[in-house]
């Protein structure tokens, strides 16, 4: 008996000396599993992030790309329409590469501080050249008679420019031309990305200033017209990139090059949201504003319509009413308007805000031009209501006549600046339709975006 109790007791001792081994390494293999489990984990979450930052903030610079931007004016101080969008284009190119790598060419002629401070943050080289106005009409007459290129190509050419780019291309890997004025120094070059903002169908502004002019500028659009439809569409076959402000721009160079199916990326200006909103609609003066660069042929031709073919109609009905003019150096025609009753020629101002909220109508009556115009963009940010053409509409997509009241004859237009004028209600819901348009559509954060996705696409 004894026997049988010492076998069984020696038969546990024994079978727990086997288990406990094999418990152990059980419970040592399945730590290390965990332990293997949670570094994999560890891992998969640094590659899921490191991912999700080249996604969404990729910067074309970490493959040792370096681009050259080349404009054909200063982009700063921001006077005009083609000063902002060129800062737009250059500001929005910082965010997609290293500031080590972001070099800027222009051509002016006079030197001006501010440039170099505005844009410094943005470009690590800046250079410019200088070229006197006698030598860039030299340029332009020569190029009428004995050339083929747009006058404005020819106007704004630098044979030092043309050098120095023939020098220092390789060493970049893209170049930026801001419009069709500066891609003649790259035009035909090779193993070079090369990418152009149009800005507006230049080609298509000049066929429809012709229509509205006479004399040697009709014969001159003429000519431009031709020219420009040519360069525009030989760019369109030679440019890896192209990009423009609006569809109807980009439709008719493509419409009439022989690469139609070649894209032209749409990318609108970007509209600031600004700190000023205007909140009276009751107002006891009624008054009108036009802004824009005064010797801005469009601009001029449009406020001259407006001054002779609408206000006087208005002012019967409104005989207190002011026609506000406001933009930088006016020309003699526009200036002569100012000897009329109503009407008032600011010249250049310091500040636009109060001309965007304190007016009852912000009118846009444009019978030419192309492109998008940022001065109604601008009022509608503003929360200004906006009267223009269907030329005025153009570009801006999808807005419709809950936002803005389009009108293309001088009776239209005047009875429908009067109704708006009788009804403050109305023209409350039309700005805050318009400025909600804006902030849908026209954000930094949309268009660069856009943008974006046209740059790396073509690197």
């Amino acid at each position: 008996m004894r026997t049988g109790l010492r076998n069984s007791i020696d038969q546990v001792h024994s079978t727990e000396s086997n288990l406990f081994p094999a418990i152990f390494y059980l419970v040592y293999f399945y730590k290390i599993l965990i332990f293997i489990t949670s570094i994999i984990s560890k891992i998969l979450i640094i590659l899921r992030f490191l991912l999700s930052i080249i996604k969404t903030n990729q910067v074309i610079t970490s493959m040792g790309k370096k681009i050259l931007i080349i404009n054909s004016k200063a982009p700063y101080p921001l006077h005009t329409g083609g000063e902002m969008r060129s800062y737009q284009m250059i500001k929005s190119l910082s965010q997609l590469y290293a500031y080590d790598d972001i070099d800027l060419l222009y051509l002016t002629d006079k030197e001006n501080p501010e440039t170099d401070n505005g844009l410094r943050p943005y470009c690590k080289n800046i250079y410019s050249f200088t070229s006197s106005k006698y030598e860039s009409i030299r340029n332009t007459l020569l190029g009428l008679v004995f050339g083929n290129l747009p006058l404005q190509v020819y106007y704004f050419y630098s044979s030092e420019i043309r050098q120095w780019i023939d020098n220092n291309l390789h060493r970049y890997d893209t170049v930026f031309c801001n419009n069709i004025r500066t891609a003649e120094y790259v035009r035909k070059k090779e193993n070079v990305i090369k990418i152009i903002d149009y800005v507006d169908a230049i080609s298509m502004n000049y066929e429809r200033a012709k229509q509205k002019s006479s004399g040697i500028w009709k014969i001159l659009y003429s000519i431009d017209h031709k020219r420009c439809l040519n360069y525009e569409t030989d760019i369109l076959e030679r440019f890896d990139k192209t990009m423009i402000i609006s569809a109807i721009d980009g439709k008719y160079i493509s419409s009439n090059s022989t690469h139609p199916k070649r894209e032209i990326a749409v990318i609108s200006n970007i509209t600031d949201i600004p700190p000023y909103i205007k909140t009276n609609y009751h107002e006891t003066a009624k008054s009108l504003v036009f802004v824009g660069s005064m010797y801005y042929e469009s601009n001029i031709t449009a406020v001259c319509y407006f001054v002779n073919e609408v206000f006087d109609k208005i002012k019967k009905e409104f005989p207190g009413l002011i026609f506000y003019i406001v933009g930088n150096r006016p020309d003699p025609k526009v200036v002569k308007l100012g000897e009329k009753e109503g009407i008032v020629v600011t010249g250049f101002v310091d500040d636009v805000s109060e001309y965007f909220t304190g007016p009852s109508i912000f009118v846009a009556p444009m019978l030419s031009g192309a492109g998008v115009q940022n001065k109604i963009l601008q009022a509608m940010a503003a929360g200004c209501p906006v009267v223009t053409t269907t030329i005025g509409a153009e570009g801006i997509e999808g807005i419709t006549e809950k936002e803005i009241v389009i009108c293309d004859d001088a009776r239209s237009m005047a009875d429908n600046i009067i109704r708006m004028l009788n009804h403050d209600e109305e023209r409350k819901t039309r700005a805050e339709n318009a400025r909600k348009y804006v902030l849908d559509n026209l954000s930094e954060d949309i268009i660069l975006e856009k943008f974006k996705q046209i740059i790396q696409s073509s690197s």
